[in-house]
């Protein structure tokens, strides 16, 4: 019980961090490099945060 406890505290935070980063950091430090261009993390499609996230980054009207 006490480790799903912390497995669910430890989703909890990865979630927060991950909000921070994408919403604060990534897109101002990817907009400096790169600064026409839209950008965003996101998880893969079908999985959650915890799997991994994906870079996707617009050239125009095209995400890759």
């Amino acid at each position: 019980m006490v480790i799903e406890e912390l497995d669910e505290k430890k989703k909890e935070t990865l979630k927060v961090l991950g909000l921070k980063l994408t919403i604060e950091d990534f897109g101002s430090v990817f907009s400096t490099l790169l600064p026409s261009t839209m950008e965003k993390l996101e998880s893969p499609e079908g999985c959650s945060f915890l799997d991994g996230l994906e870079v996707r980054v617009t050239f125009g009207s095209v995400w890759k």
